[in-house]
């Protein structure tokens, strides 16, 4: 999350500032820093002792898709759907707003900072009041502000409505990771890690078809994008609302 909100700042920063190409060099010389990082810093840790062998599965199986972990992989769809549909329309945001690469960088951004900053306390409430009604307000709330990201008129409108879609980000993916694994201790079969990829997945395919979709849309007006996408993130509520059940007790006490 860090790193996805000082990305836009940096690149911003430079390609106002410094042109084009130097953004792309500062880029690159955070991943050379990466490397060294890596390097010097990651030591190997001896290996564990081998585990007993036990009887092989697929690595994918349809039991796996259960009504709760699709309507999981479907709320963190909607969700990098919708964080990523402006990147598609940065030019018409900037001549409508009059800002430069920067100011978008810094909209850009006050999404992951939005979610930076909420995502460890909800996941905290989520354990003490359960996920699914998390998930659910959190889309209800992504679907209201992603709509009203299409008639904005100020930057500080840009920046505080991607702020606020950070802070639904939050109630859906951490909610949504942690329902993944409610279900997978519950599952016997030793397929954690797969049960968990499904959620994941959605998040992957959400961040390639916002773009997709707002480039489409926009071909009829601009704000016809985040409309469609509030209204998809409304239908998603809807499914979350029916298909996930609390899967672990809720624990009212104090942590």
């Amino acid at each position: 999350m860090i790193g996805l909100a000082s990305g836009p700042l940096l690149g911003g920063f430079m390609h106002v500032y410094f042109g084009f190409t130097w953004a792309f060099f500062a880029g690159a010389a955070v991943l050379f820093l990466a490397l060294l990082i890596v390097l010097f810093g990651v030591k190997e840790t001896p290996a564990a002792a081998p585990r007993p062998q036990q009887e092989r599965s697929l690595s994918f199986d349809l039991s796996l898709l259960s009504p709760g972990i699709l309507s999981a992989a479907a709320a963190t769809f909607l969700m990098a759907a919708t964080f990523t549909l402006m990147t598609t329309l940065e030019n018409e945001f900037n001549a409508r707003l009059h800002i430069n690469a920067f100011e978008f960088g810094i909209a850009f951004s006050a999404l992951m900072v939005g979610r930076l900053l909420f995502q460890v306390p909800v996941g905290h409430l989520s354990d003490r009041r359960g996920r699914p009604w998390f998930v659910f307000f959190g889309l209800l709330f992504l679907g209201v502000t992603t709509a009203l990201l299409g008639e904005v008129q100020t930057l500080f409108q840009f920046v505080a409505l991607r702020f606020l879609q950070g802070i639904a980000g939050a109630a859906i993916v951490a909610p949504a990771l942690a329902y993944a694994g409610d279900v997978a201790e519950t599952d016997a079969s030793g397929r954690h890690g797969r049960l968990i990829s499904v959620v994941t997945s959605g998040f992957g395919f959400g961040l390639a078809f916002g773009p997709l979709l707002a480039g489409v849309l926009a071909m009829h007006s601009f704000e016809l994008p985040f409309a469609a996408a509030g209204g998809l993130c409304l239908l998603g509520g809807v499914i979350v609302a029916l298909w996930m059940r609390e899967r672990r007790p809720v624990d009212e006490g104090p942590r």
